[in-house]
């Protein structure tokens, strides 16, 4: 039977924030008791659901359930990378892009770990280190060009592992109306300037308590800091299948967990580089820790755009590029999906469909615990219809523990 990490977190979270919540940044506590809870109710008919019956046959209704749609809920997920890969889609030009990860040493992540504001700087420093890598090489021209940033907190062993994904559009515009080709880009130049800006920011947010530690990385890394240049892609639709699936996804997905014995987890990991299947053997609330570890800050954004790709620039670019290369494909246009076509595509089978006479429900309530029923089929007898479909009420666990604000 597969394992799900909600059930995990049933079992043990309670313990994990009595025991080892200290271990958390405090700035994030608060947010991050939050969002568990959030995925914890994902699903719960006690925190708000919608009601369809079959008003021909009388015989059949479903009730689906509000969802919490949390990055962190393994559930929702699925969705928002289906809705992240086709609004990137759309905004992406018709070139060629170049795929590059920037790293950070293993002394630097501890430090970031407790100072969380520095996170929001990576994105940041990586697009500038770009930008001011091609203005080096084409000194004649001033080549802007389109650059989309992914940050990621945690590696394939789960460990706090910050690093940026970065998407470069091989090529710019000149004087904002010609369109010139990147080719090579020096990554000796691109790994000091990435170890100079990231130093340098860093001695601003934490001052000179980290200067010892910076003079000493200097030593270490006298190239500069690993900068890989993962892949080059030529297709959009390339691009996205390759972003969805990795940049997006969670910190670990649940196909990897191999056991779960109430006290430890195993799961495996494919080394980077090498393709070697490891295994991890770990207490649970480690592995909690690892987890909720990575939710990031309120309202904080892991995808950014620079360059071409910011802003307004970004519609103006995308019809000059169509008119210089003239086997272009059309823009892709988004398009919402919602959960029952998602449903039917994934299980081949239309969830508001009655199974008894073959027609289409009906939507008949919506209740929400806060405000009661927002909609009903029938106006004229609130009061049977109350004792009718009478609410659940949601999982009273987590608040008589109080636990959660």
């Amino acid at each position: 039977m597969k394992i799900k990490i909600k059930d995990i977190f049933y079992n043990h979270w309670t313990k994990f924030v009595q025991q080892k919540f200290h271990l958390i940044p405090q700035k994030l506590q608060k947010w991050i008791k939050k969002t568990v809870k959030k995925m914890m109710d994902c699903g719960d008919v006690g925190y708000g659901y919608a009601e369809y019956r079959c008003l021909r046959c009388t015989e059949y209704k479903r009730i689906v359930p509000f969802t919490c749609k949390s990055r962190f809920c393994m559930s929702c997920n699925n969705g928002y990378v289906v809705r992240w890969a086709e609004k990137l889609m759309e905004k992406m030009f018709p070139v060629k892009h170049r795929h590059l990860v920037f790293t950070l040493p293993e002394e630097l992540r501890g430090k970031i770990y407790w100072k969380r504001e520095v996170l929001k700087d990576l994105p940041e420093i990586a697009a500038q280190t770009v930008f001011e890598t091609i203005r080096r090489k084409n000194k004649d021209k001033e080549v802007l060009v389109g650059i989309i940033t992914v940050i990621h907190t945690y590696g394939r062993d789960m460990k706090f592992n910050p690093h940026v994904h970065v998407l470069i559009s091989e090529g710019g515009l000149v004087q904002n109306i010609i369109w010139h080709e990147i080719g090579y880009i020096n990554y000796l130049t691109l790994r000091k300037k990435w170890q100079y800006l990231i130093l340098k920011r860093i001695k601003e947010k934490l001052g000179d308590r980290v200067s010892n530690l910076i003079n000493k990385l200097y030593e270490e890394h006298p190239k500069g800091f690993y900068v890989n240049g993962e892949r080059k892609i030529e297709d959009k639709r390339g691009i996205i299948k390759y972003l969805g699936r990795y940049l997006c996804r969670p910190a670990i997905a649940e196909s990897r967990i191999k056991a779960y014995d109430g006290e430890n987890i195993e799961f495996w990991y494919e080394e980077h580089g090498t393709k070697r299947k490891i295994e991890v053997k770990m207490p649970v609330l480690q592995f909690i820790g690892r987890l909720v570890s990575h939710i990031p800050p309120k309202n904080f954004h892991l995808v950014r755009r620079y360059g071409l790709y910011q802003g307004a620039k970004n519609n103006r670019v995308y019809k000059i590029i169509e008119s210089i290369k003239s086997k272009s494909k059309k823009q892709y246009k988004f398009r919402k999906i919602l959960w029952r076509e998602r449903l039917k595509i994934s299980f081949g089978r239309d969830p508001l469909i009655c199974p008894l006479c073959g027609k289409e429900l009906d939507l008949y309530s919506i209740w929400h615990p806060k405000y009661g029923y927002i909609y009903h089929l029938i106006r004229d007898a609130p009061v049977v219809l109350v004792e009718e479909t009478k609410p659940p009420q949601p999982k009273k666990m987590f608040e008589q523990l109080k636990l959660f604000p």
